[in-house]
């Protein structure tokens, strides 16, 4: 059995006079009422022991008599203790973080009849916590070489103690570590010209760092005039590859700024690379092949530009070697031309690296070399033959590597009139038809060459080189005068002569045109129109028919393929009607329209309109066609 310790009344009254006035604190075994012991317990749950958050308590009480009553205070360190309730019976209470320190944490329960004992706990709390902050500072940030860049760091929040640490940075340049981790805040230094990153750490005693930069300028008067003397990574680039560009100056006051443009057309337009910036290298892809022209401008601390123009040729890269260039000349494939005429010269190449440039030269006889167009993009020239002589005419090639490769032709100009008073025959030729052309001279061991030109023109063509035949046929492709030069050499010795040859349409030909016309009014069709171009390949036929009397040609092939001979594309619905029975026009009208064979629906078709006739003996042939 327990005890039971009875109280007075005079002694209870003693006592709590001097609970009052004495701030005694009565142990719980003076405060038990009955034989169950009375029992107080404290939790508590916070979710961050730091200042501005806070605790619940919650009390709970066990022997004694219930219900229970809770009283609770609190004080942080040695201070002064803080109610937060009196007896109630709220079990559960907020205490706040309003500082930091060590909680003590005193608990009261009082059961029914009174009986009163406590309990007590301690925590800490943290301080409020700051994000750590770097609040570095600089002295300025434009320097003259000589004066001192001085970064103070400086640090709050977090948790003390500090560390600081430096980096410097060259515009462009690598990062350096100018001081470890340490206690020492300053960092001080004279710099040469430039730009310069110049980077203040923190590190707080948790591990966190924070990093503030400071972007600086130190500017040097060199006393000299500004000059830009930028570069490129190469004066070739392969298309649609980088090239770069290196801005580099002298003079002036340093540092610089640069910018950077690039035009295809030779300055007509430009194409922004970059503004100025303080980058001094970029790099540029050129798309297109072709010369570039680079502008580069320097800029320095006092705003004064200077400016530079860089050429470089982007390239295409054929895969194969540079090949021989042909040259081409409107005079055709002829090696002789009038003195004064003028002739277009045009060339082609392959291989190598795109583009090309082109020049032109002629040499008179043996002479001096004599330029007619300077190395450039075009394909074209135009050569004048100001005397007559013997010309080489010579081209060059230059591709985008600089490789140089060349062709020549030779041509002989002639004054043409000065043989007028040697002409040894005037001719005249049915058009269509060929003609005999023979060379008088007979001279032992003589060789002969033959050319042609119309008599409006300057461009000889070449029948024959020099061979032992003394004869050639001649067909005059248009309807009007030709000459024909005979060149005769003996004993390495030139004999010239000339012929007059002047093809007509003959009287048969307008004839037999109008009596086929006369039939086609009869039947209200449209008249033919005589195109001389197909007078000239009607005569053609009509010497074929001498030799195979037919609608196909001697060798084989179909009558039609005469006009792609003639290249006369154009023509189109041809047909053909032939006869060797007659020799007078009307006869041979009259024998179309009573054949059998399609001679009279070939006169008598409606989508005709044009026509053609010719006759070589007794042979006709008249084509119609579209």
């Amino acid at each position: 059995m327990k005890k039971i310790v009875r109280i007075s009344k005079g002694l209870a009254f003693v006592l709590a006079l001097l609970l009052v006035f004495n701030s005694i604190v009565i142990p719980s075994t003076y405060l038990k009422a009955d034989a169950a012991s009375l029992q107080i317990g404290i939790s508590y749950r916070y979710s961050d022991n730091r200042v501005g958050n806070s605790a619940t308590v919650t009390l709970s009480g066990a022997g004694g008599t219930k219900p229970y009553q809770y009283k609770l205070m609190y004080r942080v360190g040695n201070g002064s203790w803080i109610t937060k309730q009196n007896f109630a019976s709220n079990s559960k209470i907020i205490v706040p973080f309003n500082s930091a320190g060590t909680y003590t944490i005193r608990a009261y329960i009082k059961d029914k009849n009174n009986a009163q004992t406590y309990s007590q706990r301690q925590f800490s709390v943290l301080p409020k916590y700051t994000p750590l902050a770097n609040n570095s500072t600089i002295n300025k940030t434009v320097f003259n070489t000589g004066e001192y860049t001085t970064v103070t760091g400086k640090a709050s929040g977090g948790n003390t103690p500090y560390k600081y640490s430096f980096y410097q940075t060259a515009f462009e340049g690598k990062r350096t570590l100018v001081q470890a981790y340490s206690s020492n805040a300053t960092f001080s230094k004279k710099l040469p010209a430039g730009y310069y990153n110049i980077e203040a750490l923190v590190k707080d005693a948790d591990g966190n760092v924070k990093t503030k930069s400071f972007n600086i300028t130190v500017k040097s008067n060199t006393g000299r005039v500004l000059s830009n003397i930028s570069t490129m990574s190469s004066s070739k680039v392969d298309v649609n590859k980088s090239v770069s560009i290196m801005g580099k100056a002298t003079g002036g006051v340093m540092p610089y700024e640069y910018s950077y443009a690039y035009s295809f057309d030779n300055g007509s337009t430009w194409t922004t690379i970059s503004s100025y910036s303080r980058s001094a290298v970029k790099n540029v892809v050129l798309n297109k092949t072709g010369t570039y022209k680079i502008r580069t401008k320097v800029k320095d601390q006092t705003g004064k530009e200077a400016v530079k123009y860089l050429t470089i040729v982007s390239r295409k890269n054929t895969g194969k070697p540079l090949g021989n260039p042909t040259l081409l000349m409107d005079i055709g494939t002829s090696d002789l031309v009038d003195v004064g005429a003028k002739t277009k010269l045009t060339v082609k190449c392959d291989g190598g690296y795109l583009p090309y440039q082109y020049a032109f030269y002629y040499q008179l006889n043996t002479g001096s070399w004599r330029q007619i167009q300077g190395y450039s993009d075009k394909t074209t020239a135009e050569m004048k033959f100001p005397s007559g002589g013997n010309y080489t005419i010579r081209v060059s090639v230059k591709d985008s590597d600089g490789k140089v490769i060349s062709s020549t032709k030779k041509v002989t100009a002639i004054t043409t009139k000065s043989y007028s008073g040697l002409n040894k025959g005037n001719f005249t030729v049915d058009y269509g038809f060929s003609t005999d052309i023979t060379a008088e001279d007979k001279g032992s061991g003589s060789s002969y060459a033959f050319y042609y030109k119309k008599v409006s023109g300057n461009v000889w063509t070449k029948l024959q080189d020099y061979k032992a035949n003394r004869t050639v046929s001649f067909r005059p492709r248009y309807n009007e005068e030709y000459i024909v030069l005979v060149y005769t050499k003996r004993n390495n010795v030139n004999f010239t002569s000339t012929f007059s040859v002047k093809p007509v349409i003959s009287d048969k030909i307008y004839k037999i045109v109008d009596l086929v016309n006369e039939e086609r009014q009869k039947a209200n069709l449209k008249k033919l129109e005589i195109d001389e171009r197909l007078v000239f390949v009607a005569g053609v036929r009509a010497e074929e028919l001498k030799q195979y009397n037919g609608h196909v040609r001697p060798d084989g092939r179909n009558w039609d393929t005469v006009l792609d001979d003639y290249s006369l594309y154009d023509i189109q619905k041809q047909f053909e009607n032939t006869s060797r029975a007659y020799v007078i026009p009307e006869l041979v009208v009259k024998y179309w329209m009573k054949s059998k064979e399609g001679h009279r629906e070939n006169i008598l078709n409606p989508s005709v309109d044009k026509c053609g006739a010719n006759v070589c003996g007794k042979y006709w042939e008249m084509i119609y066609a579209k």
